[in-house]
Formats: structure tokens, C-alpha cells, sequence
């Protein structure tokens, strides 16, 4: 049960969602390979590992509601995400 080994294909996800509080039971999204900003916690395992390339070059870009995927898009977008913690927008 750990992440080099893919947490068991799934076989051990309750033992690894121990303590993620996600209100809308998406646990499937842990791990899908793509970052889930409200899953982007400790608690979660960064998403499964998903936000762990995320969070290597943003390590302060931790604001609450952040949307990762729009870090870096392309578009400007304004507000928290147009930080130095969020390398101003990617």
C-alpha cells in the first residue's frame, strides 16, 4: 500500500483516504491524474500524488478554492492566481 506501487491498484483505498474530508464523496478523483484543487491537501495525498508536480513548482500556491489546472493555461487569470506564490499565472 503505497504510491510507487499504485496503492494497490485501488485495492487499499480506504486505508489511503483515511482522513481526506471530501463533502461530495469524489473520492474516485484521487489519483485519476489530474489535479483536483480541493483535493490538493495532505489529508488527500495531494489528490493521490496528481498534484505533486503542481506543488514542486507552486509550493506556496495554496490558497483555498485554487483551481491548479488554470495556473499556467494560457489565460490570464486574475486575482490569487496572478501571485508570486502562483508564479504570477504559470
Amino acid at each position: 500500500n503505497t504510491k510507487a506501487c499504485d496503492w494497490d491498484g485501488g485495492d487499499c483505498l480506504e486505508v489511503k483516504l483515511e482522513g481526506c474530508d471530501e463533502p461530495d464523496n469524489r473520492h474516485f478523483l484521487l489519483g485519476d491524474g489530474y489535479c483536483n484543487g480541493f483535493m490538493n491537501t495532505p489529508e488527500c495525498n495531494f489528490d493521490g500524488g496528481d498534484c505533486d508536480s503542481f506543488n514542486e513548482l507552486y509550493p506556496n500556491c495554496t490558497f483555498v478554492g485554487l483551481e491548479p489546472s488554470l495556473i499556467g493555461n494560457g489565460v490570464c487569470n486574475r486575482g490569487r492566481y496572478n501571485s508570486l506564490e502562483c508564479g504570477w499565472d504559470g
